[in-house]
């Protein structure tokens, strides 16, 4: 896997240059995290396509502070996706991410052959706990990863390498991207969305519940769901080999 910047982006590409004959799968990370979330994604599916996850602005290696709303962050990916000319594009999101690709297809759907959402929501309401828990002692939300994002069947070791890159993520950075989440609501237009959509959630996701992923799926006419059992809100880490079956299969059929 390579390492590059484009546009102030830094990014993760198992192939580059990019065969435009093959369809390409951007990955979307969510809030506090980075591009390494996507890791087994970008290595097991680049048979099946151009796989490439970036760290937004404020995360990862990326240049510039971290950005004040959903609609900022997606603007960012589209002048990413112009620089690096990405055609035949399938976007993915993970929760935050999840709702930068929502808006990414209300507003540019042309732009996509279709979409992926994962541990996500329509609307992101964030409790008043956690920007408390962030602001009052960061270290420890960061440990609390372990009891409110995964399955309790999830083996902890999986957890460690996204754990200590929470870490390396600034405090700052967290608070503008929960505040980003919770201003985000697209209950009323998400139906807009036309383009082919596999929705994943997670049976044990405490965070966007199977609800959220079940109220995506009734609103978007194209859309198909999975539901991934023992599986929290991390699931790139937590069921890498059943994430990337259930992609393979979804690119198979809308290629």
């Amino acid at each position: 896997m390579q390492n590059l910047n484009r546009a102030d982006i830094n990014f993760t590409t198992d192939t580059w240059p990019i065969d435009q004959n093959k369809p390409s799968i951007l990955f979307i990370h969510g809030a506090g995290l980075s591009k390494l979330i996507w890791e087994k994604q970008v290595s097991s599916l680049s048979k099946t396509a151009n796989t490439i996850s970036i760290d937004l602005p404020g995360h990862g290696l990326s240049k510039k502070k971290a950005l004040q709303s959903i609609e900022d962050y997606a603007k960012c990916v589209i002048s990413f996706i112009n620089e690096i000319d990405l055609k035949n594009c399938f976007i993915c999101g993970l929760s935050m991410g999840g709702a930068i690709v929502q808006w990414l297809m209300i507003n540019n759907e042309d732009m996509f052959k279709g979409a992926i959402l994962i541990c996500t929501g329509a609307k992101l309401s964030v409790t008043p706990e956690i920007f408390t828990a962030i602001e009052n002692d960061y270290t420890s939300f960061i440990q609390m990863t372990q009891q409110f994002a995964v399955s309790s069947k999830t083996d902890p070791a999986k957890i460690i390498p996204v754990i200590k890159d929470m870490e390396l993520c600034p405090k700052e950075t967290a608070l503008s991207d929960f505040k980003a989440c919770n201003n985000f609501n697209v209950i009323d237009s998400v139906s807009k969305i036309k383009k082919p959509v596999l929705i994943i959630t997670g049976k044990d996701d405490k965070l966007t519940p199977e609800k959220y992923g079940i109220f995506l799926e009734k609103k978007i006419t194209s859309a198909q769901r999975v539901n991934i059992n023992e599986a929290g809100h991390l699931i790139p880490v937590e069921k890498p080999e059943e994430l990337n079956s259930s992609i393979i299969r979804f690119i198979s059929q809308n290629i």
